[in-house]
């Protein structure tokens, strides 16, 4: 998933909503904007109230797609994929943030 020139992170998030694990950066990640500096470490967020994450809890088990949405970080149109599963009996919430334009850019190659 991360090599995938579409790919900007991939990231675990706790049942709180919180990263419990740096997010991963991926092939399609830009270089940070010296513009949203102060919120670039999104360790330190609750991502609880996202849509991607309600739905992910309301579907375990199932990759639940967002809608295409303004990035906070970045200028770009994303996509978050989430999963809600089961890690040392614990609910978390796995994720990849995908930029939208090169997703459907890359779409032919990626089937």
């Amino acid at each position: 998933m991360l090599a995938l020139p579409c790919t900007i992170s991939c990231f675990f998030l706790d049942q709180a909503g919180r990263e419990f694990t740096p997010a991963l950066r991926g092939a399609g990640a830009k270089a940070p904007s010296e513009r949203f500096a102060p919120i670039a470490d999104s360790s330190t967020g609750r991502w609880d109230n996202r849509p991607y994450f309600v739905d992910a809890h309301t579907k375990p088990q199932k990759v639940v797609v967002s809608p295409p949405y303004l990035s906070v970080t970045g200028s770009s149109l994303c996509v978050t994929l989430t999963i809600a599963t089961q890690r040392n009996g614990k609910t978390i919430v796995a994720g990849a943030d995908l930029d939208w334009r090169r997703l459907v850019e890359h779409a032919p190659t990626l089937l």
